[in-house]
């Protein structure tokens, strides 16, 4: 061999050593501030190399590691750092998440005041969930948002994960049919008929699995036009409800022929997306809130509600079973998900200045003349609002775009994650 070829081969071998070295040190360095506990497993290390793109192997197949860098920006004067792992948690933990409590310093950790690393792999997510995450995350990381503050916005990366439906879908796995929907399950032609409803605008019919089991509880809520008694009515959509392994409802809106939608039609009900699903029924399946609702020679108000507790207690015990991070019984504790996604989709202009950091006066001159609004449910925020969709093209860097309402039907919903 050439003498000044093999020092050259010696010198890029060396050269390529101490790249891969950096990288290593660099993933140590990011979990040293604030990071998980010094003992570091075999799984904190693939975790730590994931944050660089390292996939690794489970048998013969490739299994994405996941993980992301977020920005805290305080949304509202008493929002505490505190709130924000639990809130992520939460999140996590509707999206499907086991949240193994032995984990709990590996999924989420500071690094620094206000940025976090999310190890979605320790999470405890599925395979599927997994690769959609891991190709939401890749999006994520290849924006002007990313480049310029080295971490995506918490509240966008809830806004879409949980809030826009079909990352929701492609997440949580959900029957990709109503038909698919029902061969899961051991629907045997138990109904409720429903004449008035809180959610409906017209009648509902409601199928109920008939099982035993905790995985067995699946529930079609039937919503068109026409009279359930009068033998006239005609389904136009279905809302879907059954249960993940780690005991959380998953929701699911299907088409008069029987395909996935984004959202509700505001005409046929209030159900909203899956989100807002997600936010009323709080863990828990619930009765039926309407006076006079019940055609009760098909199936009384009270054997109604009695399958409601019986679910529910089923619900409980499977919960009880496991040792997830977050406390189901803490029935608080999800507003502070919730508190993330308001505050990034309905921001004031202080947190906007924080955000895009810039003067307030700028920011207010920016904003001058555009629509403000108040917030209507936990009244933390006590100045005008803006939404997200209309001063999202003042931002100075380009970022994924969010849907154009948290939990309503939007007139945008992306839709980043359909296998082409």
């Amino acid at each position: 061999m050439n003498p000044g070829a093999g020092r050259r081969l010696v010198a890029l071998s060396v050269a390529l050593a101490l790249t891969f070295a950096a990288i290593l040190t660099s993933c140590v360095d990011l979990a040293a501030v604030d990071g998980p506990p010094a003992t570091r497993t075999s799984a904190d290390r693939n975790s730590e190399l994931a944050l660089h793109g390292f996939g690794l192997t489970d048998g013969a197949h490739k299994v994405p590691r996941p993980t992301i860098r977020l920005r805290w920006i305080q949304n509202y004067t008493s929002e505490k750092k505190s709130f924000v792992p639990t809130g992520l948690f939460w999140t996590l933990s509707l999206l499907g998440a086991e949240l193994p409590a032995d984990r709990k310093d590996e999924i989420i950790y500071w690094v620094g005041k206000d940025q976090l690393v999310v190890d979605l792999h320790a999470a405890g997510f599925s395979l599927p969930a997994l690769k959609a995450l891991d190709k939401l995350c890749d999006q994520l990381r290849d924006t002007g948002e990313y480049e310029a503050n080295g971490a995506i916005d918490v509240g966008r990366f809830v806004m879409l994960t949980l809030n826009s439906s079909w990352h929701y879908y492609a997440i949580t796995g959900v029957s990709p049919t109503v038909t698919t929907f029902r061969e899961r399950y051991p629907f045997k032609g138990k109904q409720a008929w429903l004449v008035n409803s809180g959610i409906a605008t017209g009648h509902r019919l409601v199928e109920i699995a008939d099982g035993p089991k905790f995985r067995d509880t699946a529930w079609i809520a039937s919503e068109g036009y026409g009279s359930l008694p009068g033998g006239s009515f005609k389904a136009a959509e279905f809302e879907a409800i059954d249960t993940m392994p780690n005991g959380q409802l998953r929701f699911a809106l299907y088409d008069q022929h029987g395909l996935l939608k984004a959202a509700a039609d505001p005409k046929l009900t209030t159900a909203g997306k899956p989100a807002k699903c997600a936010w009323c029924h709080e863990g828990d399946l619930q009765p039926s809130f309407a006076n006079d609702a019940f055609v009760h020679h098909v199936m009384p108000e009270a054997h109604f509600d009695k399958l409601i507790n019986h679910h529910n207690d089923l619900i409980a015990k499977h919960k009880k079973r496991l040792d997830p991070v977050i406390d189901h019984t803490d029935k608080k504790a999800h507003s502070y998900l919730e508190k993330l996604y308001i505050g990034f989709a309905e921001p004031s202009a202080e947190r906007l200045a924080d955000e895009w950091a810039l003067p307030l006066a700028k920011i207010k001159a920016l904003v001058k003349g555009i629509p403000t609004h108040k917030e209507q449910f936990y009244h933390v925020w006590f100045g005008p609002l803006y939404h997200r969709r209309d001063i999202e093209d003042l931002a100075p860097y380009a970022s994924v775009r969010t849907p154009s309402d948290a939990l309503e039907r939007s007139f945008y919903e992306p839709n980043l994650l359909t296998t082409n």
